[in-house]
């Protein structure tokens, strides 16, 4: 009778030990791969990384001295919590931006563009390419950063108050872990 106990407890510790291995493992691995996690939504090293990046370019681009690479990752970390924080309120308030207002709003500023650099036409190759070499990034990447800035505009409205005022209380309650 004792062997079938001892062998019951040795399969239990045996799986208490591999749960509390998967749950380690699990956890290291989160720091591994999130530079951030906002209410428990994760913000890959890989997307800050990126940011820097683009923010190092767009200093070089404007032959301008870059601030030191802490201030850019701080200032970059904090951009996209306010991101984080910004579109988990639109979830929860089913606040949406449509590709009718990313498009109209990017109409208007290749339009400005153009106006400005005596460009005729519609068209947004040079639009494109001045986008490209301040920032390093494509259409895409830019009609995401559009996007992202009507959607601030709508959760502004939504708040009744300055968004950066907003953003400021939400830190203070929210779960952020930098990591």
């Amino acid at each position: 009778m004792n062997k079938p106990i001892s062998t019951t407890v040795t399969i239990i510790i045996i799986a208490v030990v591999a749960i509390l291995a998967f749950i380690f493992l699990n956890k290291k691995f989160v720091k591994q791969n999130y530079a951030v996690q906002v209410n428990g939504v994760g913000i890959t090293k890989s997307t800050v990384n990126t940011a820097i990046a683009q923010q190092l370019e767009f200093y070089k681009s404007q032959n301008q001295q870059a601030p030191n690479i802490s201030t850019i990752q701080e200032s970059v970390t904090n951009a996209l919590i306010d991101n984080a924080l910004v579109n988990q309120y639109a979830a929860k308030h089913n606040i949406t931006v449509s590709n009718a207002e990313v498009n109209n709003r990017y109409e208007e500023a290749v339009g400005v563009f153009n106006s400005h650099n005596n460009i005729k036409g519609a068209s947004d190759s040079a639009f494109l390419a001045r986008i490209n070499q301040m920032y390093e990034i494509d259409k895409s990447e830019y009609l995401a950063s559009l996007k992202m800035g009507i959607l601030k505009d709508k959760v502004q409205a939504s708040v009744g108050e300055p968004l950066t005022k907003w953003l400021q209380e939400q830190k203070k309650t929210a779960d952020i872990k930098i990591y």
